[in-house]
C-alpha cells in the first residue's frame, strides 16, 4: 500500500487554506493512496481527535491498514488541524478544530473556531471533487471525537450531500443546523453512523444521545444509525471499527 505525506496527490492549493491565516498553517495531509492497478474512486477523508494528528491517526491498525487493503479504490486522507489555544486547557496550544471551553459544561461552549475548520475541510472536499473527479457521493468524512463533531457539522452546511459521515464518539457543535437550506435534501439522502462507547468519561454518552436525537428527530434524518459499545473509556474499539467496516462497504456498494 502507498504511504504518501508529501507530492502532487497530497498538496492542498484549495483557497480554504488562505482564508484561514489567523491560525498557523495547516500541514500536508497524510494520504494512504489507492493502489495503482485500482482506479481512484472515492475518497474517505478523516479527522481526528484534539491534541493528535492526521499521522497519528492513521497509526490505528484498522484504518490505517485493515481498511485501506480491504477498500483499494479509496484514497484515504487523514488531515491534521491547525494549533490553536484552548482555554479547557489552560490556554496551551494543541492541534484542535475548534476551542474547548469547558468539557462538563458544554453549554459554555461556542466551539469557536469551527468556521474556519469548515472552510478548510470544504476546501479539501471541492480538490477531491474538481481536481480528481470525484463525485460528492463518493466521498465520506469520517472523525473522532472532535474531528467527529466536526465532520458531522461540515456534511450538514456543505452545499452538496456527501456519500456519508461516520462519527465517533462525537456531539453537536450547533443546533442551528436545522435551518440550513439543503438540510431537507440532507434529512432524506445522508447517511450518517454515530458509534459512541457507553462509559465514555470525556464524551459522556449522554452527548451523543443529543447529537442523535437532534438528527433523528428533530431534523427527521432517515438513514442514520446509532450504535454504542459497552467499552470503557474514550476510545474506538472493534465492535466500533467492525460497524464502520460494514458503513462503508455498503456506502460504496462493496
Amino acid at each position: 500500500m502507498a504511504l504518501e505525506s508529501q507530492g502532487n496527490d497530497s498538496e492542498i492549493k484549495s483557497e480554504a487554506i488562505k482564508k484561514t491565516s489567523t491560525y498557523k498553517p495547516y500541514k500536508l495531509p497524510f494520504i494512504i493512496a489507492p493502489k495503482k492497478e485500482v482506479k481512484h474512486s472515492a475518497t474517505v477523508i478523516v479527522l481526528h481527535g484534539l491534541g493528535d494528528s492526521g499521522r497519528g491517526f492513521a497509526d490505528h491498525d484498522n484504518i490505517g491498514t485493515y481498511l485501506p487493503k480491504k477498500y483499494p479504490f479509496v484514497k484515504w486522507v487523514f488531515l491534521t488541524s491547525s494549533y490553536i489555544p484552548i482555554t479547557c486547557n489552560g490556554k496551551q496550544a494543541c492541534t484542535g478544530w475548534y476551542d474547548i471551553i469547558s468539557l462538563v459544561d458544554r453549554s459554555k461552549n461556542t466551539y469557536e473556531g469551527k468556521d474556519k475548520s469548515f472552510e478548510y475541510v470544504s476546501g479539501i472536499i471541492e480538490q477531491e471533487h474538481s481536481e480528481h473527479n470525484i463525485p460528492y457521493s463518493r466521498i465520506l468524512l469520517l472523525g473522532f471525537s472532535q474531528g467527529a463533531a466536526m465532520s458531522v457539522y461540515t456534511s450538514l452546511r456543505f452545499h452538496k450531500c456527501l456519500g456519508g459521515v461516520v462519527c465517533l464518539c462525537g456531539y453537536n457543535l450547533d443546533f442551528g443546523l436545522h435551518k440550513e437550506k439543503s438540510i431537507t435534501d440532507k434529512a432524506t439522502n445522508l447517511h450518517i453512523l454515530l458509534c459512541h462507547s457507553k462509559f465514555d468519561p470525556i464524551v459522556q454518552l449522554k452527548y451523543g444521545e443529543i447529537l442523535r436525537d437532534y438528527l433523528c428527530k428533530d431534523m427527521k434524518f432517515q438513514h442514520a444509525l446509532w450504535k454504542a459499545t459497552d467499552v470503557k473509556g474514550h476510545t474506538i474499539d472493534e465492535n466500533i471499527w467492525t460497524w464502520v467496516d460494514e458503513f462503508i462497504g455498503k456506502r460504496f456498494s462493496v
